[in-house]
């Protein structure tokens, strides 16, 4: 691969978008590019390359772009090549004359087979609409890959201790997002030393959890997300000391209703029985003393 090759590929890694090219050169460029973006499992700027190559089929070029398209998977710059060749006629008989089906048939001969199947296919007229787009960029998604790398926590190298809360994250991302940073950790007044912990004890942790999700995604979460968990915890722990309430008042009223029945049976007996009843009462009083210390510690 050529130095300038990868130069544009990692300014696209860093930018999500591809610097300008020189004229003379922008096909080629192009084609060595879309080489290294497959290489690297890099789609969107793929899909950007196949986009550029479609403007750049001719007579002379359509045969070379095709081929490349088949190698690396450009199932869209492929349809814009078939259809270049097969819309217009004389368009065929240029790239023969040229030799460009000879060097597909000892490139891709698959391709070539393709390509012939569609010649004779009855349906060959009926193809896709001259202003349709072969290739459709997706919109830019690197705020979803830099939030999965602050999720995932790998190859972070600072720590903040923030309240007493330990949240990792990477220098060079915050570095470049933030001037204030960038004198913390790189500058000559950097806080701590490169295996150290930054403390931060005038700041909540929710906040600057908060202050990294933007940083990593510029775009800010729903800050109420965590405020609904909350009072949904409090609801919860609120019915169920709802529902040992209700359990504690039937058996009140059991024990109540038990103490009845045996005061009767005490008045027409004569006297007697009276320990259970004494006990009862005594069992009522501790779980209520138990209960107003529970209420208490809340």
């Amino acid at each position: 691969m050529e130095a300038r090759v990868f130069k544009l590929l990692l300014g696209f890694i860093y930018s999500d978008s591809v610097q300008e090219m020189e004229e003379e050169e922008d096909d080629v460029m192009w084609q060595h590019l879309l080489v290294a973006a497959d290489r690297y499992d890099l789609l969107r700027l793929r899909l950007i390359c196949e986009q550029k190559l479609c403007t750049y089929i001719s007579t002379t070029t359509v045969a070379t772009i095709l081929a490349l398209a088949e190698r690396h998977h450009g199932r869209g710059l492929k349809d814009a090549c078939f259809d270049f060749l097969i819309r217009a006629h004389a368009n065929l008989q240029e790239v023969m004359v040229l030799g460009g089906l000879d060097h597909l048939a000892s490139t891709c001969p698959l391709i070539l087979k393709e390509l012939i199947a569609q010649l004779v296919s009855p349906n060959k007229k009926a193809r896709i609409d001259v202003n349709t787009a072969f290739v459709v960029v997706p919109a830019s998604d690197m705020h979803q890959h830099f939030t999965r790398l602050l999720q995932s926590g790998e190859g972070t190298d600072v720590i903040f201790e923030v309240s007493g809360e330990k949240l990792h994250a990477h220098r060079c991302v915050l570095a470049a997002r933030s001037a204030v940073f960038w004198a913390e950790l790189f500058g000559p007044v950097k806080e701590g030393t490169t295996t150290g912990v930054i403390r931060i004890d005038d700041m909540e942790a929710k906040v600057f959890k908060l202050l990294l999700t933007f940083i990593y995604s510029d775009s800010m979460p729903d800050i109420n997300e965590d405020e609904e968990y909350d009072d949904k915890e409090d609801l919860e722990e609120e019915e169920e000391e709802e529902e040992e309430d209700e359990e504690d008042e039937d058996e009140d009223e059991e024990e109540e209703e038990e103490e009845e029945e045996e005061d009767g049976r005490r008045r027409r007996g004569g006297g007697g029985g009276g320990g259970g009843g004494r006990r009862r009462r005594r069992r009522r009083r501790r779980r209520s003393d138990v209960a107003a210390l529970a209420c208490g510690s809340r």
